[in-house]
């Protein structure tokens, strides 16, 4: 039986929290499972990513359960981009991590990235990305999450790669009112013109 304190941590996951990369690895060799998920649904490379623990994701991201999901449907890789971790986005995809993943919200990479803080993951997922017309269940495309707080260059290399500029969210709003409730005037600027009847 393993122990666990009230959060439910083991002391593996605790190593891997606390960024202590040799008891990590002390935890590997002796047989730890990196896929055993902790109560809310995350494995130890989830939690790596979320602490930013470099030396720990290093090691986890070379076991054979590197893109095991969550709860969300969300794996290591997406978790990374979704928080901005440029750091441990660019160790998973260095080690093959699965880009394809989609989470239960329907968000791939693509649009996670242009919900998420970073910049630069999101010029190396579009490096990558050819389907840029795809949305979540909320009906959101990368236009959409990108209208939000990104600046105009994104907005017109989003647009140069065909997405939908007149596309509508399931509340039926368009990445241009998306750009002006969010107060993001560079975006709105920039935006094509949405033709009216």
């Amino acid at each position: 039986m393993e122990i666990t304190d009230r959060d439910g941590n083991t002391p593996f996951m605790a190593a891997v929290r606390y960024d202590s990369s040799r008891m990590v690895q002390y935890f590997l060799q002796v047989g730890y499972r990196p896929d055993k998920k902790e109560k809310d649904g995350n494995t130890p490379l989830h939690v790596a990513v979320r602490s930013m623990n470099f030396a720990t994701i290093k090691l986890l991201a070379q076991q054979p359960h590197l893109n095991v999901t969550n709860d969300d449907g969300r794996s290591p890789l997406a978790a990374a981009v979704a928080i901005g971790n440029e750091m441990a986005t660019d160790i998973l995809w260095r080690v093959d991590a699965d880009p394809n993943i989609i989470d239960k919200a329907g968000n791939t990479l693509l649009l996670l990235a242009c919900a998420g803080p970073s910049i630069v993951i999101l010029k190396h997922v579009l490096e990558h990305c050819l389907e840029v017309r795809t949305h979540n269940v909320a009906g959101d495309t990368a236009l959409h999450l990108a209208s939000v707080a990104k600046g105009p260059n994104v907005i017109f290399e989003l647009c140069k790669r065909g997405v939908n500029v007149t596309a509508q969210d399931c509340l039926g709003r368009t990445p241009l009112m998306i750009a002006i409730m969010s107060s993001n005037r560079q975006a709105a600027a920039v935006h094509p013109y949405e033709t009216f009847s």
